[in-house]
């Protein structure tokens, strides 16, 4: 189960040339949104990543206007843990559960998904918060992750498992963010 205390969320790659191409866009968006609100309900610390933004651009406006101090990382690695000053990011903020959301579920995604579990996490890919370019490979990256032992999750089932009570202020935060 899911603790406040000691969960991040890492968003990963929501790019402008990137995110166009991406299934169901509108939707994931919407689950992005979600996901980052919820964080900032719970004070979770939120890790942003770019790969080679020069090329790919920056985040996508929906996305980065909501990040407001969260920590962000260039990359050229598919795996976000090929880049030693986000690994030391991360290992400094002493969090066991990371949840995973970004593009391409397939590539980036899933390497970061494998080497973070390899480095003793435990990663929760939030499913309605990943996407590729096409819904067979999101499914593959889902069955890969998996089967490495990455817990599958949703929006949903992520706040309220941060939850834990139908009462109180974040209640009342996290009932607008879901319904």
């Amino acid at each position: 189960m899911l603790s406040v205390f000691d969960t991040l969320l890492l968003v990963v790659d929501v790019q402008e040339r990137l995110f166009p191409h991406m299934q169901d866009k509108k939707a994931l968006v919407q689950s992005l949104q979600s996901v980052i609100n919820g964080a900032k309900v719970f004070h979770l610390p939120v890790i942003f990543t770019e790969q080679a933004p020069e090329k790919i651009g920056k985040t996508i406006l929906e996305i980065n206007s909501l990040l407001g101090d969260a920590a962000r990382f260039e990359k050229l690695t598919f795996s976000c843990c090929g880049q030693t000053d986000f690994v030391s990011k991360i290992a400094a903020l002493k969090k066991k559960n990371i949840l995973l959301t970004g593009v391409e579920t397939h590539v980036c995604v899933y390497q970061t998904a494998v080497d973070l579990m390899k480095m003793g996490f435990n990663v929760h890919v939030v499913v309605d918060a990943v996407s590729s370019r096409t819904n067979f490979n999101k499914e593959i990256g889902l069955n890969l992750m998996a089967k490495a032992g990455a817990s599958l999750t949703s929006v949903e089932t992520v706040l309220c498992s941060l939850l834990k009570r139908a009462e109180g202020h974040e209640f009342k935060e996290v009932l607008k963010l879901i319904k």
